[in-house]
């Protein structure tokens, strides 16, 4: 009983450094690749295609504009 207790703390011992020392290593290659290919963050959609149909600034000049044709 102590003999294979014993053994799995030695293995637990050896292989949670391990562990932690492979996590850190992929974090390390995370925040290097986006340092080499440095990434954008996406716009939101009411930036892309200008101001909303639905505020007001742009109701407004839709009113102005039928009001001079009109």
């Amino acid at each position: 009983m102590t003999e294979s207790l014993s053994l799995a703390l030695q293995i637990a011992a050896i292989g949670l450094p391990v562990m932690i020392a492979i996590i850190c290593v992929f974090i390390l290659l995370a925040k290097l690749l986006v340092a080499i290919f440095p990434h954008e963050r996406p716009k939101p959609a009411a930036d892309m295609r200008g101001i909303n149909p639905g505020t007001a600034l742009n109701q407004g000049t839709v009113r102005s504009n039928q009001a001079s044709s009109g």
